[in-house]
């Protein structure tokens, strides 16, 4: 076999095929990434300490981050993690909102920590409750902040219910489990409960002398119990002892993470930390395509949000103990995802 010659006309020709090959891909870049070296965007995560779900944050927001963008949006990332409160360490008061074009706090001690730092640049607080968020960020006239927003630690109601739907087909009578810091559910409840075959109703653990009386009362009157991240109301003690009351009565409950599922429930709905920082980087990613932000050098962000992604566990063991069938958690998780997809759709049309 002779060797190739590759003269002038086989470069211009295999240079042509290369461009011909790389043009649709050329052209979904936007015009203000397609120069590599431009100047990059400083993103800065703020951990609240150096536990695994911080880290696990972190790690999630990151590699989607840095793998969706490639070397076609440049990003300059810095990780900085608080020290113990009780640490002699200096902290993040060096930080400046203005050196950053978003800063990602993870977890409630950073959100509380950069909202005293000095600027206006854009802030996505995740890994944080919507009752802290809201204590933190709402507490001053919030039109000053800056651009802020989160992802809520918990789930929608509307998921919630849903999940209860699907899970459990033969209960009609849900009572939800409440405390001074979820009482703002009661309008998402009511909301939920029209478009549902659920017959809800809600107590108010911090109104009663005794939630042993509460947890009494709400298991009386219903076949199963929602119950809702509280940390003033559904303390571990009284957790501990809705869990083991309702055994007795065999009674399911359906918790909020999946410590809650192992401690007894028999399922939830949960959001992993990984999970969490994909989403942010996708609302990062989003805001730094958006037109406008290298003129006005602030980041839009969309509005605090629940959870996009999630998964659902189920306690099997339990679930044989109360003589109940329930589907997989994969099979529920899949179920509620196209649900929710063909609300959106409908929403959309």
């Amino acid at each position: 076999m002779s060797p190739r010659i590759f003269s002038s006309r086989n470069l211009w020709r295999s240079w042509m095929r290369l461009v011909i090959m790389l043009f649709p891909a050329l052209m979904l870049l936007p015009a203000s990434s397609a120069v590599f070296g431009a100047t990059p965007y400083k993103v800065l995560l703020l951990l609240s300490g150096d536990g695994k779900p911080y880290q696990l944050a972190a790690g999630g927001f990151s590699r989607t981050l840095l793998r969706s963008a490639g070397r076609a949006i440049p990003f300059d990332l810095t990780q900085l993690t608080l020290p113990p409160q009780e640490s002699d360490e200096p902290g993040s008061d060096v930080i400046s909102r203005d050196d950053y074009d978003l800063i990602v706090p993870i977890g409630t001690r950073a959100a509380e920590t950069i909202k005293s730092a000095p600027g206006k640049g854009a802030i996505l607080n995740i890994l944080t409750t919507r009752d802290a968020f809201e204590a933190i960020w709402r507490s001053d006239p919030y039109q000053d902040a800056g651009p802020v927003s989160a992802i809520y630690l918990e789930q929608p109601i509307a998921r919630q219910i849903r999940f209860i739907q699907l899970a459990l087909p033969r209960h009609r009578r849900c009572g939800v489990m409440l405390g001074k810091r979820s009482l703002h559910l009661v309008e998402a409840l009511g909301a939920a409960a029209v478009n549902s075959r659920l017959n809800l109703s809600t107590i108010d653990l911090s109104s009663v002398s005794k939630p042993i009386d509460g947890i009494k009362s709400v298991l009386g009157s219903n076949d199963v119990i929602l119950a809702i991240p509280d940390a003033d109301a559904l303390t571990p003690n009284i957790a501990k002892w809705l869990l083991y009351m309702a055994y007795q009565k065999e009674i399911p409950v359906i918790g909020f993470s999946r410590a809650f599922v192992d401690a007894g429930a028999l399922g939830a709905i949960y959001t992993d930390p990984e999970q969490i920082g994909r989403q942010a980087a996708e609302i990062a990613l989003r805001a730094a395509l958006a037109p406008g932000n290298d003129d006005a050098g602030t980041w839009h962000l969309p509005p605090p949000q629940y959870p996009e992604y999630f998964n659902v566990a189920i306690n099997d063991s339990v679930a044989r103990s109360l003589k109940i069938r329930v589907r997989p958690g994969q099979y529920l998780t899949q179920s509620l995802i196209q649900l929710e997809q063909a609300e959106t759709w409908r929403a959309q049309k």
